[in-house]
């Protein structure tokens, strides 16, 4: 809980500040509540397999978890990542 909360903070002082960032998480589901865009990479070399973007609506809260839309971003990332790891095995 205490993620989710610090990842809405988050998207609020980015709104208030107006200021770009570039993250590299470990967590698809942090990735597509975060992000405008989600750039997935090839494992070698490291050169750009699937640009997503991700249309959630703002402000991002406990609900956009909820959504169908916000779900079917994270398994529609998560099966590119898996495909993009086993392309490369």
């Amino acid at each position: 809980m205490t993620r989710d909360h610090l990842n809405e903070e988050l998207l609020t002082i980015r709104e208030r500040k107006a200021w770009t960032a570039f993250f590299v998480p470990h967590s698809v589901s942090e990735a597509v509540f975060l992000s405008n865009r989600i750039f997935v990479l090839n494992a070698n070399p490291g050169r750009l397999h699937r640009e997503i973007w991700v249309d959630l609506p703002y402000p991002r809260t406990d609900e956009t978890r909820q959504s169908a839309e916000y779900q079917r971003l994270v398994a529609e990332v998560s099966k590119l990542l898996r495909s993009v790891e086993r392309a490369h095995l």
